[in-house]
């Protein structure tokens, strides 16, 4: 979801048979068209896929769940396009546990939202995490810097 430049797509092309690319920005759909023609892209938004109940068995977003406009209404389609037990893996940026880093995310949000294609600083992705359908298995912290920390972690799709 949210393929942006694509830049993930050579190496996930290594990993997996079937390949969809979900991107609502049009100047990045037309990117993505020209590089990767043979690839499926969906071009409906994250809150509303047009795609059937259980389509797919993985679903992944790097740096994405920031810019949505509603993170629980994503979580959902998430959990409705996975197959039962399908994983869902994640790579976001979250609002900093450290008080300073905190107080700087919160303070440059206003500015940075317009700037940055509506890159909200200060998700909460674990809490949102917790309230969805999506049961989650693994949520680890990774600090590339001292200012934004990074989660990384998988959920599932509970099995019937």
């Amino acid at each position: 979801m949210g393929a942006g430049p694509g830049l993930d797509v050579p190496r996930l092309s290594n990993y997996v048979t079937d390949l969809v690319l979900e991107e609502p920005e049009p100047s990045f759909q037309r990117y993505l068209q020209a590089i990767y023609p043979d690839i499926p892209l969906l071009v409906s938004p994250a809150e509303r896929l047009e795609m059937p109940d259980e389509s797919f068995d993985t679903v992944l977003t790097s740096l994405v769940l920031c810019s949505v406009a509603r993170l629980d209404t994503v979580l959902e389609e998430i959990h409705r396009v996975l197959v039962p037990g399908g994983q869902y893996l994640f790579l976001e940026h979250v609002l900093s546990g450290r008080p300073l880093a905190r107080a700087v995310q919160i303070g440059l949000n206003p500015v940075w939202r317009p700037l940055a294609g509506g890159c909200n600083l200060t998700r909460d992705v674990r809490s949102a995490l917790l309230a969805s359908p999506l049961d989650l298995k693994e949520y680890q912290l990774v600090r590339p810097g001292p200012l934004i920390p990074i989660v990384v972690g998988r959920a599932s799709r509970r099995a019937r």
